[in-house]
């Protein structure tokens, strides 16, 4: 993940799952890595939190579920978006269709959270007092480190990391960028707005509410709506000053996206149209995998 200040928006954080997210940005190892998330994801937890031999054989059990589901119904889903997108790179791309991507995406991650949620929701309540105070410890370390490197840190050094984060995310697809290219990456970085501060206090208002939860110990029904509900919808937690700063630096890094994109050359735009179809491809071999 990058180091610069997150350009966060309302659907962003919605729709950012870490699974999904090794998937999609692994390039040529995402069978290696997709082959290994029954055991990433456990071990991932075991770092946060220490866990009895029966919680951690459950959690295997719930990833490797999830794991199935996802190969069968969501791989296909996200092989025919990156074929559509594949096709729309090679033209120029309206703003239209940036935000309809933008709501695409969020769905995905919303069918991922109601399928995660009964097993995740079953599982947390398994931990005792003291696990989940050793988990929300954790979570609190990595927000100090968080930050150091968003809310600490002095604008030059943060408008040098968001260019330099948005300028590795564009030659990934798009290959190398000329000079005007670039200025338009580094003006439309500067636009940004610190939101750093507040994110990490949202964040803590997040673990809060979650902390909340776990302690009310409610029927499992209960529980479990009102856990989908805090993942669906972190908002709700935002600050006022992280919410209205979160939105308006969501339409200007659309307005970036929307200028970079008309300077796109013809050779930029069919680099991008063969990595996306080489990516659906990838995800299609995992999903056929499911079938054997």
């Amino acid at each position: 993940m990058s180091r610069g200040e997150p350009v966060n928006t309302p659907a962003r954080s919605r729709r950012i799952v870490a699974l999904l997210l090794l998937v999609l940005a692994a390039g040529c190892t995402t069978q290696f890595l997709y082959n290994r998330l029954d055991f990433i994801v456990p071990w991932y937890v075991r770092e946060r939190v220490t866990l009895e031999d029966d919680q951690i054989a459950g959690l295997k059990t719930s990833v490797k579920s999830l794991t199935v589901w996802h190969r069968q119904s969501q791989l296909p889903r996200y092989s025919a978006f990156l074929r559509q997108a594949s096709d729309q790179v090679r033209q120029p791309i309206s703003l239209q269709q940036m935000e309809a991507t933008s709501r695409e995406l969020e769905g995905f991650w919303n069918d991922v959270i109601d399928a995660l949620a009964p097993d995740a929701a079953r599982w947390l309540q398994t931990l005792s007092a003291a696990q989940v105070e050793e988990l929300l410890e954790n979570f609190a370390e990595e927000d100090e480190e968080i930050s150091e490197d968003y809310c600490e840190a002095d604008d030059e050094e943060l408008i040098e990391r968001r260019t330099k984060s948005i300028a590795r995310s564009v030659k990934y697809w798009n290959g190398s960028l000329d000079d005007a290219q670039m200025d338009v990456i580094s003006r439309g970085a500067a636009k940004l707005e610190r939101t750093g501060c507040d994110w990490v206090a949202s964040r803590e208002r997040w673990r809060a509410e979650l902390k909340r939860l776990l302690a009310e110990n409610r029927e499992p029904a209960a529980f479990e709506a009102q856990f989908r509900e805090l993942m669906l919808r972190p908002e709700r937690t935002w600050t006022d000053e992280y919410r209205s700063g979160s939105e308006r630096n969501r339409e200007r890094f659309m307005d970036l996206l929307a200028e970079l994109d008309t300077t796109m050359s013809a050779k930029q735009r069919e680099r991008a149209a063969r990595k996306l179809t080489s990516l659906a491809s990838d995800l299609d071999a995992l999903a056929a995998e499911a079938g054997d």
